[in-house]
């Protein structure tokens, strides 16, 4: 026998279609803006140059620059001799027969009568007060023994001058001692005050010769 058909396929029911969506707004297209031409002011006329001065020349200096000046040679220190001079000593011990030794124990009166002491010699001498000198101080009546130089260099070279002087100093000691202490300050030292005063020794040396240190050199020019 024959077989029956087959049997027709099944028919699906058809897909429900999906919900459309709204289509999107179109953008709205902006007119075109049309700018305003901008109006430009009138031209200014261009302004008249004025005339150019001439360039001003300066006056020449009146006084013209002085030349460089040339410093003069430096010159080579020179090598000073020693001086030469000659001297001589006059020693002598003077007394003061009413000065106490004690006295000289105060700082304030050693120191014055010291002063006053040598300022009266060196005037009496006529020399410098570095020219004389205290070498002992001794009790009893008081006795200083004294030292004074006379140089050459003083009495401007002249030896028979320097002699002079010292013979007049010694002559003055040995007949009026008192005389030479007169003109100390009485307010500083009153040697009056002193009792008797006298030049118990004096001695003077003969001329020596001395050599002195020399004189410097001149500085050099810089």
């Amino acid at each position: 026998p024959t077989p029956p058909p087959p049997s027709p396929p099944t028919t699906r029911a058809p897909t429900k279609p999906g919900a459309t969506n709204s289509p999107t707004t179109s953008p709205t297209t902006a007119a075109p803006t049309t700018a305003s031409p901008t109006t430009k002011g009138p031209t200014t006329a261009p302004t008249a140059r004025g005339v150019t001065a001439a360039p001003t020349t300066g006056a020449p200096t009146a006084t013209p620059t002085a030349a460089p000046t040339t410093a003069p040679p430096t010159l080579a220190p020179s090598t000073v001799a020693p001086t030469f001079s000659a001297v001589l000593d006059v020693s002598t011990t003077v007394g003061f027969s009413g000065l106490d030794i004690a006295e000289f124990n105060n700082a304030t009166f050693n120191a014055n009568f010291r002063l006053a002491y040598i300022a009266a010699l060196a005037k009496e001498a006529d020399v410098l007060i570095t020219r004389v000198r205290i070498v002992s101080i001794s009790a009893g009546s008081v006795s200083v023994g004294t030292v004074v130089t006379f140089d050459s260099l003083e009495a401007g070279g002249d030896m028979v001058l320097l002699e002079q002087k010292a013979n007049s100093f010694v002559q003055k000691l040995e007949t009026a001692p008192a005389e030479v202490f007169k003109a100390a300050p009485s307010n500083v030292i009153n040697f009056e005050s002193y009792g008797n005063i006298s030049a118990v020794f004096t001695a003077k040396t003969d001329l020596q010769s001395r050599t002195g240190s020399p004189t410097s050199a001149p500085p050099t020019p810089a």
